[in-house]
């Protein structure tokens, strides 16, 4: 189920912190980017999803365009 943050890891994207790969089911939440591990209970992941979701912008990663590869 920790697909999705294994093809963020391998995206080079910097500066954004993904969910640990030794966690379980801890939400990680950086720059609209959110992440869970190792659960089948997405709850807590929904509502940060939606939280992230809510903000409409996420003006830091204005500042950090040059940091992502292309």
């Amino acid at each position: 189920m920790s697909e999705g943050v294994d093809l963020f890891d391998q995206s080079e994207i910097l500066g954004v912190r993904l969910a640990a790969l030794d966690s379980r089911a801890q939400v990680t939440s950086e720059q609209g980017v959110v992440t869970i591990r190792n659960t089948s209970d997405l709850g807590a992941f929904v509502d940060a999803f939606l939280a992230a979701i809510a903000e409409h912008r996420h003006w830091i990663r204005l500042a950090q365009k040059d940091m992502v590869p292309a």
